[in-house]
């Protein structure tokens, strides 16, 4: 949050005289997308995908308003994820398996072949508050799904190995933000499920559930990053189950002390700077 040197007489607007200037930063994180359940058993599921995310910079702060903040859920497996807001920003909650969202689930893999997966960005916003999940793949001898797409990646297409077996497809990574005063990546992309165990998807980096093997559940995305569950895995006789997507988040940064909040918001500081962390909706006045 940069100060400003010099200030002009018609340029007052942010500052309270003599103390710190009215403005914070906010990052806003949807809830991530759920990966899909195992069903049919012939087809492997692509991982959910990341919630929405977006960074702002020099927010105007009014003394005395409530500013309201709304943290979404992760979806269960199967489902998307909701939307978080605040101060008037949305972000969308991440897609499951195929469905688009703030970033898009992966397409769902089967023998002949596969589907595509969800588009990013479903708020149309720039800069984009995600990205579109990779495509499922049919493999010679089994399917695999493709990763969810992350905050700052598309989901991967699995390949296919020598032995035509669908593998790794991967979630896509997520975004580092300093907001709190240290690099934390948040709101990864759920792996794709597989048909054997060792070629599952990846979950993408800052959260995203590891793809799911028959029989066994898919990890889920981290709580409070907005990161996509890992879709399930199946081999014809056994299903499996879907990563749940991580709950979402709002960080707010600001050199101002609140004069009441609701939400238990958790408050660090960096510096000078206060750090007040949502992970339950709630509001914030100054």
């Amino acid at each position: 949050m940069p100060l400003f040197s010099t200030i002009g007489a018609a340029s007052l607007k942010g500052f309270n005289s003599g103390s710190a200037p009215l403005l914070m930063d906010a990052l806003i994180i949807a809830g991530g997308g759920g990966g899909d359940n195992g069903a049919p058993l012939s087809t492997a599921n692509g991982g959910g995908g990341a919630g929405g995310y977006r960074e702002f910079t020099d927010l105007d702060v009014v003394l005395g308003n409530s500013y309201t903040v709304t943290i979404g859920a992760g979806g269960s497996a199967g489902s998307n994820g909701s939307t978080s807001s605040f101060y008037g920003y949305n972000t969308t909650g991440g897609g499951d398996s195929e469905d688009s969202g703030g970033s898009g689930g992966g397409g769902n893999g089967a023998l002949g072949g596969g589907s595509n997966g969800g588009s990013g960005n479903a708020g149309s916003y720039n800069p984009s508050e995600g990205n579109a999940g990779g495509a499922g793949n049919g493999g010679g001898t089994s399917g695999a799904g493709g990763g969810g797409g992350g905050a700052g990646q598309a989901g991967s297409t699995p390949t296919v190995s020598g032995g035509g077996i669908g593998q790794f497809g991967n979630g896509g990574s997520g975004t580092t933000s300093s907001i709190t005063g240290s690099a934390v990546a948040r709101a990864g992309g759920g792996g794709g499920g597989v048909s054997f165990n060792g070629y599952q998807g990846q979950g993408g980096a800052g959260g995203g559930g590891i793809g799911g093997i028959p029989n066994s559940t898919a990890g889920s995305g981290g709580t409070n990053t907005g990161s996509g569950g890992g879709g399930a895995g199946v081999d014809g006789s056994y299903g499996g189950g879907g990563g749940s997507g991580g709950s979402g988040v709002v960080i707010i940064r600001t050199l101002l002390t609140a004069s009441a909040t609701s939400g238990s918001p958790t408050q660090t500081t960096d510096g000078g700077y206060k750090i007040y962390t949502f992970t339950g909706s709630g509001s914030i006045t100054f």
